[in-house]
């Protein structure tokens, strides 16, 4: 069941990432639990030591969330047998007009799933000519809430 996930994605680093986290998911047949050692494997060896090297600018870093997107789009779609491809797109919104979200699977018209995809917190890092301190995961807990609460149910 090959399908076509990170066709979108612009670095080279952030889709090879892309590419091999999708790959763990198809051999694990839909399930994280499996392949969550080799999951952070991947990301330590791929996307971390290539941004701690500066061969990762922070453009291109701050792209992963879209291979976490994909990655997550790939465990729902293998699970459901291949029925049920949930892609990026806009749809109507509650709170604004339309929302662009991460993840949604539309029939007939009808929003039967939508949602996000989301990291949070950030490690140290090198942002231009200076050093981001790290920012826990508390930090982005009342803007994730946010989020959460503007998005049509």
């Amino acid at each position: 069941m090959e399908t076509s996930v990170c066709h979108t994605l612009k670095s080279p680093v952030i889709k090879k990432f892309c590419e091999s986290i999708t790959e763990l998911a198809r051999t694990s047949r839909g399930y994280f639990e499996p392949i969550q050692d080799d999951f952070l494997k991947a990301y330590y060896q791929i996307v971390e030591k290539a941004r701690i090297n500066g061969r990762l600018p922070e453009g291109e870093y701050r792209q992963k969330g879209n291979a976490f997107r994909d990655f997550i789009s790939e465990l729902i779609y293998i699970r459901s047998g291949g029925i049920y491809r949930l892609t990026d797109r806009r749809i109507p919104g509650y709170s604004e007009r339309t929302h662009d979200v991460d993840l949604a699977y539309v029939r007939d018209a009808t929003v039967l799933v939508a949602g996000e995809v989301k990291m949070t917190g950030s490690p140290r890092h090198k942002k231009g000519t200076t050093v981001q301190k790290e920012r826990k995961t508390q930090s982005d807990l009342d803007k994730r809430l946010k989020e959460l609460t503007s998005s049509p149910p």
